[in-house]
């Protein structure tokens, strides 16, 4: 069961981050060749094997709903046989394109306020504590825009209000059994890092 979730994490992975169908499928109307070659040169650039990037290829189009590929994918293609090391493969190049991704999306964002907000930082100055809380909001909804009210705290360097702008979004997460992992996880992150 936990290669079928490392095969879920790695292919809905990249609808999630912004840029991913623009980078991996700019130029469309393309043809399918073109569309898996560009798929499987950018999993190659990630660190994933030959291999690997071949075995992912049918299960990637992000010209449509990427719930029904996904589900289409799996029912013509069945589930790829991962092992553990294809597994460990696809976790570390899916945390350092998204650690990537997330510093680039930060900074960009910094070289914007900047004027507007005197006290932001860009990400290397952030201490480690910091720095992984931002990753881990980065990495959670591929976007630091999906929770203004933290976004703004973090742009004004007001650390404790970060916190409780988190602790907030996971109280809203509570009510709905579908959700509540997500408030877990929220609430685990600022105790940790109020620790």
């Amino acid at each position: 069961m936990h290669r079928f979730v490392a095969f879920v994490m790695a292919t809905q992975f990249f609808f999630a981050i912004p840029g991913w169908t623009e980078t991996v499928c700019s130029g469309y109307p393309a043809t399918v060749s073109e569309t898996c070659q560009r798929q499987k040169t950018e999993l190659l650039k990630m660190g994933m094997s030959e291999e690997l990037a071949t075995q992912l290829i049918p299960y990637l189009n992000p010209e449509e709903d990427d719930t029904i590929v996904f589900l289409k994918s799996v029912l013509s293609h069945g589930v790829p046989d991962l092992n553990d090391d294809d597994i460990d493969a696809i976790n570390r190049s899916l945390m350092q394109y998204a650690s990537e991704k997330a510093v680039q999306q930060w900074d960009g964002i910094i070289d914007v306020v900047h004027v507007e907000y005197p006290n932001a930082r860009y990400f290397h100055q952030h201490d480690s504590r910091q720095q992984t809380l931002l990753f881990s909001q980065f990495y959670k909804d591929g976007t630091y825009f999906r929770n203004f009210p933290f976004l703004k705290a973090v742009l004004e360097n007001d650390w404790p209000q970060a916190t409780d702008m988190l602790r907030k979004e996971a109280r809203h997460y509570l009510d709905n059994p579908q959700t509540r992992w997500r408030a877990r996880r929220l609430f685990e992150e600022t105790n940790w890092y109020n620790k």
